[in-house]
């Protein structure tokens, strides 16, 4: 849109240079202006607003005016010096050239990256690849911001106040109030410590779907999937499938699989080579969140029968359903006094599927489960007699910590028999 006032034609501009029609006043006629009774000549009022309208078109074109060394600039002046804006930060500044004479200017950019605390190298993005010394770099891809650690010889890439790095780089001077990834949660910076953010709890996990797999000795865990490691090493995870083989199968017996500790330099992406497997079988540690054995987090457990094969499952959410039923029990007298038999679940579980079945024999009795231990009632699974010779049901039961319960009746002359169906993962796997 055109401007009404001024439309960017520069008064007398065609005459400039003629000393006929544009000549500069003398020093009296600038000092005190034109007197009472006294006119301007014409080619005075041409030189003046000659110098009006180039200010103007001048300010147009670059934003500030060059800077000129015969003016004394005070605090806070602009100034253009070979396309950059330099501000003045002293006052009486004459004849101080900008790009050298730092103490009286600086660019005015990094002045006002300064004022928030920051410290800002402006480069291009080539400049990434390499660092000189600790500082911010703005790259031009996405006006991001990265900082130079000189520690560690990497760019931490940020944005905004939020870096993409972890605390520990001791050579970088954060601002209070930073945040920062590190081992998978995020931290934030009170000027003199570190704290996490309750974004990713110890312990937190993202369980993948296992699935048996027949090739005998493979199980597939379906991602994504996702743990939160102890001794520093944050929240690893992965995005597809892993497969696994074990390499400790035997028959009856538990092989866990675990997160190999010391593969595992950090928080990302981890492969099939970060898993390892065991005979031996991990506790329970509160203040990692998690089952462990040492720094390894153990996440699923195997049966072997053999030594490259396990008993096949499915795996719906925390239930790990055997293939086909472990008959842990046969057809056995009951007793009013209770016995107690072991289940096949793995040792970390206490939360055991298993099918019952009550015989009846030569008395009519109600048939009752308890964990072993327990002096309780127990819960009832079963009611025979002779109208009823037979009587099955599934239960989810508590087992004690060597997955065992106690069975017993209310009179003798009945069997019990007790299939197991699976187990269920429990808290921290």
């Amino acid at each position: 849109m055109v401007r009404s006032i001024f439309d960017g034609d520069v008064w007398a501009s065609f005459v400039k240079g003629d000393t006929g029609e544009v000549v500069r006043p003398s020093s009296g006629d600038l000092d005190d202006g034109w007197l009472t009774a006294t006119y301007p000549n014409r080619k005075y009022d041409n030189w003046a607003k000659l110098i009006l309208f180039e200010a103007c078109q001048w300010i147009e074109e670059k934003g500030v005016f060059d800077w000129d060394s015969n003016i004394t600039y005070s605090t806070g002046a602009l100034v253009n010096y070979s396309g950059i804006t330099y501000i003045s930060i002293l006052a009486s500044n004459l004849n101080q050239q900008p790009d050298t004479a730092t103490t009286y200017w600086k660019n005015y950019y990094d002045w006002l990256i300064a004022q928030a605390g920051q410290t800002m190298i402006v480069a291009n993005e080539a400049a990434l690849g390499t660092g000189v010394v600790d500082g911010q770099i703005r790259g031009t891809e996405g006006h991001n911001f990265y900082t130079w650690d000189d520690g560690t010889s990497k760019w931490i890439a940020r944005s905004g106040n939020i870096y993409s790095s972890v605390p520990s780089f001791g050579n970088v001077t954060f601002p209070q109030g930073t945040l920062a990834n590190y081992l998978g949660g995020t931290w934030r910076f009170d000027g003199t410590n570190w704290s996490e953010v309750a974004s990713v709890i110890t312990g937190t996990l993202n369980r993948p779907t296992f699935t048996a797999n027949a090739s005998s000795t493979q199980i597939d865990l379906l991602g994504p999937g996702g743990y939160h490691l102890s001794n520093n090493k944050g929240w690893v995870h992965w995005t597809g499938t892993i497969a696994y083989n074990f390499t400790t199968l035997a028959a009856s017996t538990w092989s866990y699989l675990y997160l190999d500790e010391s593969t595992i330099s950090g928080p990302g992406i981890i492969t099939s080579s970060n898993f390892t497997d065991s005979t031996t079988a991990p506790t329970y540690n509160s203040t990692k969140g998690g089952w462990y054995n040492g720094n390894d987090r153990c996440i699923f457990a195997v049966y072997g029968t053999g030594a490259s094969s396990y008993t096949f499952f499915k795996n719906n959410g925390d239930l790990i359903q055997y293939e086909q039923r472990i008959t842990d029990l046969a057809s056995t007298p009951v007793t009013t006094g209770g016995t107690d038999y072991s289940l096949t679940a793995p040792p970390f579980c206490i939360q055991i599927l298993v099918t019952f079945l009550g015989i009846y024999n030569t008395a009519t009795a109600f048939l009752y489960w308890r964990e072993t231990g327990s002096s309780g009632n127990g819960h009832l699974f079963a009611r025979i007699s002779t109208s009823l010779v037979s009587d099955t049901n599934s239960v989810i039961v508590h087992a004690n910590s060597s997955q065992s319960i106690n069975i017993y009746a209310s009179a003798t002359g009945c069997n019990a028999a007790i299939n197991t169906d699976g187990f269920y993962l429990p808290k921290g796997m």
